[in-house]
């Protein structure tokens, strides 16, 4: 349109006529009219313009710096915050972490002190087993001298009744079977001694007048120190009697046991009862709760005065099938004995006996009672044997994975525990 404008001056002017500088503005009215000098006016009034839009533009500039500015105040703000937390954070983790430290240093030496008490424990144990050895050679050579003592009371004995008989010769009527070389006799017992060999000497010198005393022919001195000894002798043997009665008496910590020890003691107080013996019942559970599984087990352990029968090598073997025989022994009786002070339950383990009919040696006292079979016996044949003679009002559970052993048990009444359930038990 201003090229069009430039071009045509009769259109240009017909376009002034009809325009008011109001409507268009003093630039627009110049381009149309023309006046003289309206081209300086002009680039005067563009370049004010330019200038005006430069200022806006610059003003709008202005506005988004500082409305920028203030977004990255709040942003810095923000990031300060995030950052104080994060140290916040860090220095509560370094708190923690420095807790976790010292309580991992305690432990430790919790650890040290418990591993150092458990050795403590062990050499205390060793030099028990040590002096428990000691005792029992000490107790043998105690037993000899008790022996040796014995013979040596029993030869005062026999000087004490040889010196009775000398003054019982000696109160004798002088001259009659009780005087001189033919009054003094052997005594009772038969047994010769010093007195009686010193007789014949002391009698040839005797008077008449000494045969009067009741101590002719006898050395009082001799007469008092044998008894003398003899008292010594026999206070030396209540001593050592004493003793053998003390390391002979059993520990208190091992029950008694509830298995008679006469094989009729049942069969006898049944015969007294009725001419039929009643039939155990076995433990009855919670509902829902069976014998082999975990729930099981605990709750017949926790039967009061309930006993445990335990088939020896079918559980050890199944838990140390590498370990030799002694080592199975050793490894099931220290785990039953925990399990026995955990539940209360009175625990009794029947390994096979020795091939000669042995039972194995035992170094100290057991915290379960253990039963050896005979070499022609089996245990099995001793574990059911054990659970027809307890009484029939004692519950009892029987604990094998025996198929003889689980129905036999079962047909006298008794519970029955697989070897793996009272191990899983044992170990946990």
């Amino acid at each position: 349109m201003q090229q069009v404008l430039d071009r045509d001056d009769d259109f240009r002017e017909r376009v002034a006529d009809g325009a008011d500088e109001k409507d268009l503005g003093r630039a627009s009215w110049l381009f149309l009219h023309r006046p003289d000098g309206w081209g300086a006016e002009l680039s005067l009034l563009r370049a004010a313009a330019n200038e005006e839009h430069q200022e806006e533009s610059a003003t709008r500039r202005e506005h988004a710096a500082e409305r920028r500015l203030a977004q990255l105040g709040t942003t810095l703000t923000r990031l300060r915050d995030e950052l104080a937390a994060a140290e916040r954070s860090t220095a509560s983790s370094e708190r923690a972490l420095a807790s976790e430290r010292t309580a991992r240093l305690e432990l430790e030496r919790s650890r040290d002190e418990l591993t150092q008490r458990a050795a403590n424990l062990e050499t205390d144990r060793s030099r028990a087993v040590r002096n428990l050895k000691d005792a029992e050679a000490r107790d043998v050579g105690r037993l000899d001298e008790l022996r040796a003592a014995r013979s040596r009371i029993g030869e005062l004995e026999k000087l004490v009744a040889q010196a009775q008989d000398l003054v019982a010769g000696g109160e004798g009527p002088a001259g009659g079977e009780g005087s001189g070389h033919g009054g003094f006799q052997r005594s009772e017992s038969g047994v010769g001694g010093p007195v009686e060999s010193e007789i014949p000497e002391r009698s040839a010198g005797i008077t008449d007048r000494a045969a009067s005393s009741p101590w002719d022919g006898t050395d009082p001195a001799a007469v008092a120190s044998a008894v003398h000894q003899a008292a010594a002798a026999a206070n030396a043997l209540s001593l050592a009697l004493d003793r053998a009665a003390q390391l002979l008496t059993p520990l208190p910590a091992e029950p008694e046991s509830p298995v008679p020890a006469d094989p009729d003691a049942a069969a006898s107080s049944a015969a007294v009862k009725g001419s039929r013996p009643p039939r155990r019942s076995p433990i009855r559970l919670q509902r829902g709760v069976v014998e082999d599984s975990a729930q099981g087990v605990e709750q017949l352990l926790a039967t009061p005065e309930v006993v445990v029968i335990v088939d020896g090598y079918n559980v050890s073997m199944e838990a140390w099938p590498l370990l030799d025989g002694g080592a199975q022994r050793s490894s099931l009786i220290a785990m039953l004995g925990a399990v026995q002070a955990r539940t209360g339950a009175s625990f009794h383990i029947v390994f096979d006996g020795d091939d000669d009919g042995r039972r194995p040696s035992v170094g100290a006292p057991l915290p379960v009672r253990v039963h050896f079979s005979h070499a022609e016996v089996e245990a099995d044949d001793v574990v059911l044997d054990m659970v027809a003679r307890l009484p029939t009002d004692r519950p009892v559970v029987v604990v094998s994975s025996d198929r003889r052993v689980r129905d036999g048990a079962r047909r006298l009444g008794a519970n029955i525990i697989r070897s793996s359930d009272l191990l899983s038990l044992g170990r946990n």
